[in-house]
């Protein structure tokens, strides 16, 4: 009985398998957030709020909730694309969203970027805020000049509320403040 010699082939084919074996064993933070976010992002183009809302940290829930309550509704997602995330630290990051949408009573196509904050915990990622950063307003249930102005205030309507001012406006100080569906500023109409 004669032994054969190891050939480079099968040597490197083991080396492939043990590696894939082992990658495959452990997924790192960073791969299950961007895994996690992208998969949230799909969902909520294709108006799955339910699986959406289950990413969102437990204590923000409702408010995020009622921040998207006109999706579907008097408000139209058209796309919604993935444009990415930044890892802030081993537990925090961002994920940034650029979200297509119209008003049902509007034929105006309105864009609005907006940036998710993601905080990890010892189980899993989650939504901890999130916020307009830029282009149109209005569509995480802000007021819209247009919509919910002065005739909505002599008709005796209740504003809806307002989130403060955008990140991307000119003298806005309180943009670093990181304002989000989970600390509303009223709206003031004159």
């Amino acid at each position: 009985m004669s032994k054969r010699p190891a050939t480079r082939a099968t040597i490197f084919v083991s080396l492939l398998l043990g590696a894939g074996l082992l990658g495959g064993c452990t997924q790192s933070a960073t791969q299950k957030l961007s895994d996690t976010s992208y998969d949230v992002a799909m969902a909520e183009r294709f108006g799955r709020l339910d699986i959406v809302t289950d990413q969102v940290a437990p204590a923000h829930r409702q408010a995020f909730i009622d921040a998207h309550a006109d999706w579907g509704g008097d408000i139209r997602i058209v796309d919604l694309e993935y444009a990415g995330m930044r890892l802030n630290d081993e537990r925090n990051a961002d994920v940034m969203l650029t979200v297509a949408w119209q008003r049902l009573d509007e034929f105006s196509l309105r864009t609005t970027k907006l940036k998710q904050t993601w905080v990890h915990t010892k189980e899993r990622w989650y939504i901890e805020s999130e916020t307009e950063v830029s282009g149109d307003r209005g569509l995480l249930d802000e007021a819209d000049p247009i919509v919910d102005g002065k005739a909505a205030a002599k008709a005796g309507a209740r504003p809806k509320r307002m989130r403060g001012p955008r990140q991307d406006e000119p003298g806005n100080d309180e943009a670093a403040s990181g304002r989000s569906f989970d600390d509303p500023a009223p709206l003031s109409v004159d």
